[in-house]
């Protein structure tokens, strides 16, 4: 064990109390908790009615022994019931169908051997304003009959004045949570956020802004997505049409270079010709005048 801040564990040994913040403890055989040299762990003796007796202190034993179960007779019930519930759509009261209660909030009692059963009440807005039915089930069945909660204005509990209500061999005190601690009450007003007008004067919630952000992203990213598209056959259109223009067929090269070189071979057979013809008719002028 540990100690999270100031103070101590209190000690039991042979020379009086002794203090230490050393939480290293282990029990001994007669389930005494104790330090590795025999001090014994002091704590506050519980009282019958709950609480501790702070004027006294005891050696801190683990009780393994099984203790006698006992029945449940009574317990509270503590919950927020909403001003603005309205009658249940259907009628009679029928625990299987939620459509015959506003809410329903559940624990946990014991019968005699200590077998344990789910036990649910069930709440349901009257068509009296400030007035609600309670039905309560034990492992689902219905315990008892309906009894009554009759709200002020104000929602203080008029009746029963103790908030006490029994159902068959138990009684429940129903109180309101003013607090509203455990009843979630935040994470329900954090949920309701969701779908609130907090947004644009209150007309907008925050479920539909992130909607509307969502799809508005959407349809950028898709137009940009087209003009891309659109933009990449232009560019492979202006790139063609440029090598269209400045390219260079080899195939149609090397034709034409073979026609040249063919003219070439032709006017060189032609010259060679000429200069036979040109030299012969010299060589007749020559014998002519000899």
């Amino acid at each position: 064990m540990a100690i999270s801040g100031n103070g101590f564990f209190t000690l039991n040994s042979p020379s009086g109390y002794v203090y230490t913040r050393n939480g290293e403890f282990q029990e001994d055989q007669n389930g005494n908790v104790t330090t590795a040299t025999g001090q014994f762990l002091q704590v506050y003796p519980p009282l019958a009615n709950g609480g501790f007796n702070t004027g006294a202190l005891q050696n801190l034993n683990l009780n393994t022994a099984q203790s006698a179960p006992n029945a449940t007779t009574s317990g509270d019930v503590t919950l927020n019931l909403p001003s603005n519930a309205t009658v249940p759509t259907a009628a009679p009261f029928d625990p299987t169908n939620p459509d015959t209660y506003t809410q329903s909030t559940s624990t946990t009692v014991y019968d005699s051997l200590g077998n344990s059963y789910p036990a649910t009440f069930y709440f349901t807005q009257t068509a009296t304003p400030g007035t609600w039915d309670v039905d309560m089930t034990v492992n689902g069945t219905q315990v008892g009959g309906t009894q009554a909660l009759t709200y002020s204005s104000a929602g203080v509990l008029q009746t029963p004045a103790n908030g006490n209500l029994a159902f068959g061999g138990y009684t429940f005190t129903v109180q309101s949570n003013a607090s509203g601690t455990g009843d979630n009450s935040n994470a329900f007003a954090a949920a309701n956020q969701q779908t609130a007008g907090v947004l644009s004067n209150g007309t907008l919630s925050v479920s539909r802004a992130v909607a509307a952000l969502i799809s508005g992203a959407g349809a950028q990213a898709q137009q940009v997505n087209t003009a891309q598209t659109a933009q990449t056959a232009v560019n492979t259109q202006a790139q063609n049409n440029v090598q269209s223009v400045s390219g260079v067929n080899l195939d149609e090269e090397a034709a034409n270079l073979m026609q040249w070189q063919q003219a070439y071979q032709a006017s060189a057979q032609a010259l060679s010709v000429a200069n036979g013809l040109f030299t012969s008719l010299l060589d007749s002028i020559n014998g002519t005048y000899t």
